[in-house]
């Protein structure tokens, strides 16, 4: 009897240790595809060129080159067939102590696959526009990354080299809806008409807001007009005192109305000189061609 009990007992003891065993190395199994799932996740976008970790460039958004500068990329298209890239760039500043005339750029592009450098061709067409046409891109691109470096053609006439060492880089993701089988490398001239054109797009939608506001404050005085003629009509039942009150709360509304009025006014003043810039921009671009 006791011999059978330790023979029970061995089997037992045996039988832990194969589940033991076979929970180990289901541990192992599940811990190395994890790692290996994690490390082909990791090291995809560079074996395939996978664009989903690049922040694509948005068309207007801006980006800051020193405290009184800043890049927006205004243009992004691409033609397949000719195998080039345009990127168009617009500089702006925000105060007068920035001279964007002693600002150049320089600006290179690469593969995210394979890092290999691609011919740039830049044109500063003005202080304000620079267009880049990068050259050499078939379709599989996947992901281009582009570096602008600004520098100053003569960093001695500056209080500070405040772009040493600045530097906006972008990144485009091959997408169908940037391609432009029209797209031509252009002159500097062509290049100009665009920059103007480009400006009056900019002044068709301040345009539009000053419109808005004038909309704004026509709705903000029929609502006071209201609210005046409603207290108007309730002073033939108020006492003098109440009359008194609600007669402050008139004049209160009527200065609200001018208020509104001067707003009104300022926007069609600001609608007047854009239409007004608008025209000398079209004269400009006759006298390009």
């Amino acid at each position: 009897m006791k011999e059978k009990l330790i023979a029970i007992r061995k089997k037992a003891i045996q039988f832990r240790k194969k589940i033991k065993l076979s929970l180990t190395q289901l541990y192992l199994t599940c811990f190395g595809v994890f790692v290996a799932t994690f490390l082909f996740i990791l090291i995809s976008p560079i074996i395939f060129g996978g664009n989903y970790s690049y922040a694509e460039a948005k068309v207007n958004e801006h980006y800051p080159i020193n405290n009184g500068v800043e890049l927006a990329l205004i243009k992004k298209e691409y033609n397949p067939e000719k195998q080039f890239m345009r990127l168009d760039f617009s500089i702006e500043k925000s105060n007068s102590n920035s001279n964007l005339s002693n600002i150049e750029y320089q600006i290179s592009s690469q593969y995210i696959k394979d890092r290999k450098q691609l011919d740039v061709e830049v044109t500063k067409v003005n202080d304000n526009y620079v267009v880049a046409i990068i050259k050499g891109i078939p379709e599989g691109y996947s992901v281009l990354s582009t570096t602008i470096k600004p520098e100053y053609v003569h960093p001695e006439l500056e209080k500070v080299d405040d772009l040493n060492d600045r530097e906006v880089k972008i990144y485009v993701n091959e997408n169908n809806k940037i391609e432009n089988n029209e797209l031509k490398i252009g002159t500097e001239n062509q290049y100009q008409i665009e920059y103007i054109s480009y400006q009056q797009k900019e002044i068709e939608q301040q345009i539009e807001e000053s419109k808005k506001e004038i909309s704004k404050n026509n709705l903000a005085i029929e609502e006071v007009n209201k609210t005046i003629k409603k207290l108007e009509s309730e002073m033939s039942y108020q006492t003098e005192s109440e009359k008194f009150t609600t007669q402050n709360d008139v004049n209160s509304n009527k200065t609200k109305i001018q208020q509104f009025e001067e707003k009104i006014d300022l926007a069609n003043q600001n609608i007047d000189e854009l239409n007004e810039k608008m025209n000398l921009l079209e004269d400009k671009k006759e006298a390009i061609n």
